[in-house]
This record gives structure tokens, C-alpha cells and sequence, in this order.
């Protein structure tokens, strides 16, 4: 996130009243430049899966900021936000007062398997995946109409698809939120932030980028993280950097948004390990094992702080033990990383599968 934005963003989070009461906590991000948009083939869309929020990172080295948030959603005696399950005539659209009628029907035939209700300007969702049970909050409170319902719909699958996916992986090492909160609001941000479970996407940003929907996993992404503290990063920008790895690597719909219009970077692009959003999805193809999987022992020397940043020779040390890696350092790593191929395929899929990917089946591997 800017500076300029973080006061923004932290009054936001306190006037919240919609949806059940929030206070703050976790990570945040934001990019105020928009990414190159390039319209991409339409692909098939996947059986939807749950997930969970992050701040989306859609340019290069942005600034960021750490703030920390708990959410205190009603709950009733199952845990679960408080929400009718059955509809009306009368309840049947979200707001006949707001900017655009939706029939809620559109979010329970586009989400199968997963239970849809609203009440309170929100649409609740609640599914199981992966062995959890995960809740999507999308709060419309302040939402104007400019991202249209059916992109409402989509963005909600993202989350399905995504979030359980990388909570499996990383999130039980964080203890992540399972319930998350999407607001879609016209407020003073670009293109979206991240503050603990609750993920904020301005209503105007899908409509003007409308291939953008992986935003969202990057910030879905930063929820997973909950609660990185860059003092104890080698780089602050690791932050970011993670959330870039994960944008990549479990975009929606292996890609069909993300690759037309969003890039991997090449070292001549970025020239070291705090700017590069190539390096870690390299690491973990050429280096996660079934029974050692790096990027995940990266993760959890981040989340635990166990390092601060000036100590990091130790932590590249504790992470690449057990691996082929180990003994190395990790400018002898970043060295082997810029003189593959692999740093220099183009990402770029506007026109099918990627050199990238012709080359290196990167999706495959993941869960």
C-alpha cells in the first residue's frame, strides 16, 4: 500500500458498520498503477473451491505496510455468520435501493456446492474444501454498481477456487483466517488493500481492467500471510514478493485472466531478490521436493520472525537445509536463478500458453 493511502485505509477499516462490527489487524498492500491489459481468450470456468483474502500488488516494487486486524463477525451457535438461508420474493435482490438490482440467484447457480444467503447489504457464502470450512463475506455496503454483478459472481469464485488452495498450503503454518471478508467500495484507493481478513477492491477497478480478477489472489494472498512483519524479512518487499509468487503460481483458472495481463519480470528487469517476482516461482519448481517443500519453509521463517533482516545469511541457511541447496548462499542461488533459461521465457499468454509454461509445466505441481 502507498503511504499516502495507509491513513485512508486505516479509517476505513474503523467506519466499517456493515456486515457485523471489525476491528483492525494483518498485512497490507496496494498498487496505484494500474497493469498492462491486454484482453485475454475466454477459458472455461473451473468447479469454484474456497479460499481466502489478500492485497493485490499489480505493479512493480510498490510500497507497502504492515497493519494487523482480528474480525469479530456475528456468529450464530455453529460459528458461522449470522445470515438467512432461505429467500423471498422480497429478498431475492440485494438492494433496491442501491445503484444496481442482482437476483441472488446469479451467486448460487454460478457457485455450486457452496451455500449463498444475504442479509445487511452482505452476501454470505459458506462451503467446505480442501477438509475446511471457509466463509466469504462480499460486502456491498458501499458498492456503487461499477463492477458489475456478474463480475461480483466471478470474483467470488476466485476466492473458491484459490483461497483453499493456498491455505492448505501455507495457511495452516499461519493460522489464517477462514472467513474472510471482499468489500466492493467506491472509496480513495487503487486498485485494492488488504487489512487482516478483510480485502478491499475498489468498485471501479474491474470495470476499467476488466482481465485484473487475480488482484484479488494476491491480496487473498496477503490474508494468508497474517500478520508478516518486514523487520523480519531480509527484504520488506518479501511481503509483496510472496504475494506475487502466489498470484502466479494459483492464479484463477490456471491463468485464463492472469497471463494476457500480467507479467513475470526478467532479471534484467529486476535485478535482485527484493524486486523479482520471478525468483520464488523458479525456487520452488527447481527445488520443492514432495517431502521438502521450500517455498513453505520460507513461509514459515517469515511468519515466525525468527530472523530480523540483517540475519537472513542464517535464514536462506535454515531454509535450504535438506535440500540440494544446502550449504549454498543465496547470492550463489540468485546467480543459478539469472543464468537459466527460465528467468528469460516470456510469461506473457494474450496469445495461448506462455514460452514459460510451453517450457516448464510451473501449475502442475501444485495441489
Amino acid at each position: 500500500m502507498k503511504k499516502e493511502h495507509l491513513l485512508a485505509a486505516l479509517l476505513t477499516a474503523a467506519m466499517l458498520t456493515s456486515c457485523g462490527s471489525r476491528t483492525v489487524s494483518q498485512t497490507s498492500s496496494e498498487s496505484g498503477v494500474p497493469p498492462t491489459v491486454v484482453t485475454a481468450s475466454s477459458a472455461d470456468s473451473s468447479e469454484p473451491a474456497s479460499a481466502e483474502t489478500t492485497v493485490t500488488d499489480s505493479a512493480k516494487n510498490p510500497e507497502n505496510s504492515t497493519v494487523t486486524t482480528e474480525n469479530n463477525t456475528s456468529a450464530d451457535s455453529s460459528g458461522a455468520p449470522s445470515a438467512q438461508n432461505d429467500y423471498s420474493e422480497e429478498n431475492s435482490e440485494l438492494s433496491s435501493d442501491g445503484p444496481s438490482l442482482i437476483d441472488i440467484s446469479i451467486f448460487s447457480e454460478g457457485l455450486p456446492g457452496i451455500s449463498v444467503s444475504y442479509d445487511n447489504s452482505c452476501v454470505y457464502e459458506y462451503g467446505s474444501a480442501k477438509g475446511f470450512d471457509f466463509t466469504l463475506v462480499l460486502d456491498l455496503d458501499k458498492w456503487e454498481g461499477n463492477t458489475s454483478p456478474e463480475q461480483l459472481v466471478t470474483a467470488s469464485q476466485l476466492f473458491w477456487e484459490c483461497y483453499p488452495r493456498m491455505y492448505t498450503r501455507f495457511g495452516t503454518t499461519s493460522g489464517a483466517p477462514k472467513d474472510v471478508t471482499l468489500a466492493v467500495e467506491n472509496e480513495g484507493y487503487s486498485p485494492a488493500y488488504t487489512m487482516g481478513d478483510f480485502v478491499h477492491l475498489h468498485d471501479e477497478w474491474l470495470r476499467d481492467y476488466p482481465e485484473d480478477f487475480d488482484c484479488l489472489t494476491h491480496e487473498f494472498a496477503h490474508v494468508i500471510q497474517n500478520g508478516w512483519d518486514g523487520e523480519f524479512c531480509e527484504y520488506s518487499d518479501y511481503i509483496e514478493r510472496f504475494a506475487d509468487f502466489c498470484r502466479y503460481e494459483y492464479a484463477f483458472r490456471s491463468g485464463a485472466f492472469n497471463d494476457s495481463n500480467w507479467t513475470l519480470w526478467t532479471p534484467d528487469y529486476e535485478g535482485d531478490l527484493a524486486s523479482s517476482n520471478r525468483f520464488f516461482v523458479w525456487l520452488d519448481y527447481t527445488y520443492s521436493t514432495p517431502s521438502k517443500d521450500i517455498m513453505l519453509d520460507f513461509f514459515r521463517v517469515c511468519y515466525e520472525q525468527s530472523y530480523p533482516s540483517d540475519q537472513w545469511d542464517s535464514a536462506w541457511q535454515e531454509i535450504f537445509s535438506g535440500t540440494a541447496l544446502e550449504g549454498r548462499s543465496i547470492s550463489d542461488v540468485w546467480d543459478e536463478f539469472a543464468s537459466s533459461d527460465f528467468a528469460y521465457l516470456s510469461s506473457d499468454g494474450t496469445y495461448g500458453t506462455s514460452e514459460l509454461l510451453s517450457t516448464y509445466d510451473i501449475r502442475s505441481k501444485i495441489a
